[in-house]
């Protein structure tokens, strides 16, 4: 099975026992894969990835491989970014940055201040009701939006009623 990546201009990637990085004009990535059975090299203009394994396990990390680097090649070049909303219908939710986490206070009129993280590399801009997260790294980016909407996830309540929290509205770019 052989799978090929087109690399756009002021984009590089080098393969150093198993440790794929990427260069773009927005910054630098690097993973490291268990690159047994797969072979990884660059040609001109293009990442060729090569795997002689036929067994459907194999045929399936190597798809996890390329689609991981598709996603560092992107981020390097475009970058992502997450648009959240906060949404409330009685108490005014108050939602400030301080350090690497989100401060969430006045949840549903609740006296406690609900802390989510925010991880490294992910740079949020909080504009009254919306948050925007991005960052180069989709991993980071999309991880630190899913702690903003857990932190206000509701149990034991009826959501048709009680729809007060942070919700996604917009992934990718």
């Amino acid at each position: 099975m052989k799978m090929e990546l087109n690399l756009p201009k002021d984009t590089t990637v080098s393969i150093n026992n198993g440790t794929i990085s990427v260069k773009g004009p927005k910054g630098e990535l690097s993973r490291t894969f268990n690159l047994a059975g797969i072979t990884a090299e660059q040609k001109d203009s293009k990442v060729i990835f090569m795997s002689d394994a036929t067994r459907k396990k194999n045929r399936a990390y190597l798809g996890t491989v390329i689609a991981k680097t598709r996603n560092m090649i992107k981020g390097t070049t475009e970058g992502y970014q997450y648009k959240l909303r906060a949404v409330f219908k009685h108490f005014p939710m108050n939602i400030t940055v301080q350090g690497n986490a989100l401060n969430i206070k006045n949840f549903m009129g609740e006296k406690r201040m609900r802390k989510a993280r925010i991880f490294t590399g992910a740079k949020v801009e909080i504009d009254e009701k919306d948050i925007t997260v991005s960052g180069i790294d989709i991993d980071i980016v999309s991880q630190t939006a899913a702690s903003f909407e857990m932190a206000t996830r509701l149990t034991g309540r009826d959501r048709r009623v009680f729809q007060d929290g942070i919700f996604i509205t917009k992934k990718g770019r």
